[in-house]
């Protein structure tokens, strides 16, 4: 059996929490709240002393490519979409990887896009949008 990489996070100054183009930081309560619903769902857990967890690195690279393959499909690039229209299961996400899919997951599977240069996220009226390079 071939063991996966699955990396560590630290919760309090992991970059993929941070977008230094448009100055934003997602604050350290937000960061355990998103480990949280990750560990919740059997795809992270945390360290013992509670300031890094371990990822797991297929879920997140899974969600990559479904995000990656709706902005293919449909045509997306620099088109902005809320994670909600990515994840509600009518529209653009209908018959997708990503309909159903849990918010805050999707939202770490953008942030991790986003260091990759294929999207640009921000906060909005309470909702996190995503626009597609």
């Amino acid at each position: 059996m071939r063991a996966r990489k699955c990396p560590i996070v630290d919760v309090a100054s992991e970059d993929i929490f941070t977008n230094a183009s448009i100055n934003r930081t997602v604050d350290v309560a937000m960061r355990r709240e998103i480990i949280d619903a990750l560990e919740r769902r059997g795809e992270a857990t945390w360290t013992a002393a509670t300031t890094a967890c371990v990822v797991d690195a297929a879920t997140v690279r899974a969600l990559c490519v479904a995000m990656r393959d709706i902005i293919e499909t449909y045509g997306l690039s620099g088109k902005v979409l809320t994670l909600s229209e990515l994840t509600d299961g009518r529209g653009i996400a209908k018959g997708t990887a990503l309909a159903g899919e849990d918010e805050q997951r999707c939202a770490f599977a953008a942030r991790a896009l986003e260091l990759e240069g294929a999207c640009a996220t921000f906060e909005l009226d309470g909702a996190t949008g995503v626009k597609f390079a």
